[in-house]
């Protein structure tokens, strides 16, 4: 389990910062194309790209998210954000954050609860860069 030690989504907020959870935070999926050989049957595959995405799955205790993003699409631009994924368990040789740049929610959740059950919301996201900044 990830939790987010830096969220510009959030806007660093020590409240939300301690709700996050990531599942699966990111997915970097090869694009190919089948390129035939000579003297093979078997077609070769050349990778021609990457779509990376990825999943953020947080713990809702307020409304900071949807009234951020609310407001960035309303004025009829792309939010845009950077995402700072850390695991640190004790029993482990140490941490690995990573950093995801130029992130773009697929979607805006404006309601979604049900009686007896705790908020949560899961935000699919595709990215355009990534850095390893600390790894075991």
């Amino acid at each position: 389990m990830y939790n987010l030690t830096k969220c510009a989504l959030c806007g660093n907020r020590a409240d939300l910062e301690l709700s996050h959870t990531v599942p699966k935070m990111a997915v970097r999926t090869l694009k190919k194309t089948a390129i035939s050989q000579c003297q093979n049957l078997v077609d070769g595959q050349k990778v021609t790209g990457l779509e990376p995405k990825g999943e953020l799955k947080l713990h809702k205790i307020n409304s900071f998210v949807m009234n951020k993003v609310n407001k960035i699409v309303k004025a009829g631009k792309t939010p845009t954000h950077t995402i700072i994924s850390n695991v640190n368990d004790p029993d482990a040789i140490g941490a690995e954050r990573v950093a995801y740049y130029g992130c773009v929610i697929d979607k805006m959740i404006l309601s979604d609860w049900e009686a007896g059950k705790t908020g949560e919301e899961s935000y699919g996201f595709t990215f355009q860069d990534w850095e390893p900044m600390q790894t075991i």
